[in-house]
């Protein structure tokens, strides 16, 4: 699949899922609409978190999420800090958040399980909203 680099990514930088480019160092994201959305820190973490492992549980998603914020956390304040815990209804609402910047099928649910990236996330909901 050939894709057209977008003014502002560095090739580098650059992490192509389906039908989005996104920078993975500013977290600028390039929908199939044409539309550059911003993705914060923790959406970008769990972005790359569920595009480099096809199928992740919940369990894992929370336990990385708060190993990644007890590192951002000692950074900031230059002490180790450890045992920062990421709730489920957390992941929830930030899966939910993806779901909103991607569109609505970028993310999928294994019911009883985990989630996953959408390899070929619809674009139909970014055609509709063009028109």
């Amino acid at each position: 699949m050939s894709h057209e680099q977008p003014s502002g990514f560095e090739p580098d930088d650059i992490v192509y899922h389906g039908p989005f480019t996104l920078n993975f160092r500013t977290g600028m994201c390039l929908r199939p609409d044409g539309e550059v959305v911003h993705l914060a820190p923790r959406m970008m973490d769990l972005f790359l978190m569920l595009r480099i492992h096809e199928l992740r549980s919940i369990e894992e998603l929370m336990s990385t999420l708060g190993e990644f914020d007890d590192a951002a956390a000692s950074l900031r304040t230059g002490h180790e800090i450890s045992g920062i815990t990421v709730r489920e209804d957390t992941l929830r609402v930030m899966i939910s958040s993806l779901r909103k910047l991607l569109g609505p099928d970028a993310v999928l649910t294994t019911w009883g399980f985990g989630y996953s990236l959408n390899p070929v996330a619809s674009t139909d909901l970014f055609e509709s909203q063009a028109e």
